[in-house]
């Protein structure tokens, strides 16, 4: 029975799946999901920028952020949170992987940076708020003690904007990118007030009509 699970939420689902609350509860409840479609070239484009910035320090990201270090500790590496409770009091738990966690030894406290390889858009911050607001709190209630990190008091998106091909070779393509940043005011209240909202869409008897939804896979699995 659904009312018996502690659902472990992935951070980046808030920010596509939980848009359309058919496949979230598709996902969560009836392990039926669509993994398909997501280009495996961002993964690369990860990759490389994590391994660009995580030798840089706080300032070389924004001179917004205090003064400080990128964690390599736990970077990139996969927590788990502790049990947590929605504004209902039922349980849940957030698992993910940050791409860049930062020490601000100045002001004592800890951040999280998560890369994005889009358009600069300022309407970013609401789609990726959650996301960002979910690493915050897996951080500051780890599962295991040795990952558990408090207060984090600042957020942000480094979003890369591809821009001009400056040259190329029998080998390489060089393309600039344009950078921009973003950084997201903390605000526990709201997610918890969200959270609350997508569990009760998962304690429902079954999934919600796939309305305005664009995942045919599901159409074609419960409408046939």
């Amino acid at each position: 029975m659904t009312e018996d699970k502690i659902f472990t939420y992935s951070p980046s689902d808030f920010a596509f799946t939980a848009n359309c609350h058919h496949c979230f509860y598709n996902k969560y409840v009836n392990k039926i999901e669509n993994k398909g479609g997501f280009p495996a070239v961002f993964s690369l484009l990860d990759v490389e920028q994590k391994k660009y910035f995580e030798n840089l320090n706080n300032k070389d990201i924004s001179k917004d952020l205090p003064n400080g270090t990128i964690n390599k500790e736990i970077g990139g590496k996969y927590i788990k949170s502790v049990e947590l409770k929605d504004l209902k009091k039922r349980p849940f738990k957030i698992s993910g992987k940050a791409d860049l966690i930062l020490n601000l030894t100045e002001t004592k406290s800890y951040g999280v940076i998560d890369f994005k390889t889009t358009k600069i858009d300022e309407k970013k911050a609401d789609v990726y708020f959650y996301q960002l607001e979910a690493y915050a709190l897996i951080l500051e209630n780890a599962e295991k003690k040795d990952y558990h990190l408090n207060p984090v008091t600042h957020l942000g998106l480094l979003m890369m904007q591809p821009d001009v091909i400056t040259k190329h070779n029998k080998k390489y393509i060089y393309q600039n990118f344009k950078l921009g940043w973003m950084g997201i005011k903390r605000d526990t209240d709201k997610f918890m007030k969200y959270i609350t909202g997508l569990q009760d869409i998962l304690f429902l008897d079954e999934a919600p009509p796939p309305e305005n939804c664009g995942c045919e896979l599901y159409k074609k699995a419960f409408f046939k």
